[in-house]
């Protein structure tokens, strides 16, 4: 894993716009949207900072476990968790957009998926 951890480092951007882009369009290719979740996940877990950039992956994830991937709400705890015990000094403090919000909606919401 450690590997991985180091080719994430050299290429952030490069990888941050190949994953955004299938987020970004994962709706017609839903058969991708797990292992998106998981680059995101790795991304998220082996950086040394989760990148603003990363950040900006956040609210698709809602957003898509709202519209259509509530099947996937499993794999989402993954990266959610990530940028909230990596990333808490960002977390807690933004308002635009309003993760705490995002969190508190998923979570009201979780009761009636599945």
């Amino acid at each position: 894993m450690e590997h991985r951890s180091i080719r994430i480092q050299r290429h952030p951007i490069k990888q941050f716009y190949q994953v955004h882009k299938a987020l970004a369009f994962v709706e017609s290719r839903r058969e991708v949207f797990e292992e998106v979740l998981e680059i995101v996940s790795y991304m998220t877990f082996f950086s040394p900072t989760i990148s603003m950039d990363m950040w900006s992956l956040a609210p698709l994830m809602m957003e898509a476990l709202a519209d259509f991937a509530s099947d996937y709400f499993p794999n989402i705890l993954v990266p959610l968790d990530n940028y909230v015990s990596r990333g808490t000094a960002h977390f807690l403090p933004c308002k635009e957009p309003d993760y705490q919000q995002s969190l508190w909606k998923l979570q009201r919401a979780s009761g009636s998926m599945g």
